[in-house]
């Protein structure tokens, strides 16, 4: 069995592990929910910047129609209405799977696959003001 290496000669390997696992464990952390989101929404972001995210399928089970709200990372609504699936047709999301929600551009919620879900018709608020 080999002996461990010796870090006091050479800590700067150690110290890089060390800096690289507490990056991985913290780059989609999710910042302290503020008063007034709702407990059932999710974050969709990273560590510096992101939104919360309540979205529902509107019509049942098969739906490509969906109804949410993106909420500011200080709890102000940013849009609260319906959301179509773009392109249109093709399978519906899986609303169980948060890993597949890559974003939030401001009008709408990017999946991993390529396809949104564009807000429509809703109540977009701009507001950035706290």
């Amino acid at each position: 069995m080999k002996p461990l290496p010796d870090f006091r000669r050479n800590p700067l390997p150690l110290m890089l592990a060390i800096i690289l696992a507490l990056v991985c464990l913290n780059l989609s952390a999710e910042p302290v929910r503020p008063e007034g989101v709702p407990k059932d929404a999710f974050w969709l972001g990273g560590p510096d910047d992101g939104v919360f995210v309540v979205l529902k399928r509107s019509d049942g089970p098969g739906s490509t129609s969906y109804h949410g709200a993106v909420y500011h990372p200080y709890g102000a609504i940013w849009y609260q209405g319906p959301f179509v699936l773009n392109p249109p047709g093709g399978r519906p999301v899986d609303m169980a799977n948060q890993g597949q929600f890559a974003g939030w551009d401001g009008t709408q919620i990017l999946l991993e696959d390529g396809r949104s879900l564009v807000a429509k018709r809703g109540k977009p608020r701009r507001s950035g003001s706290r």
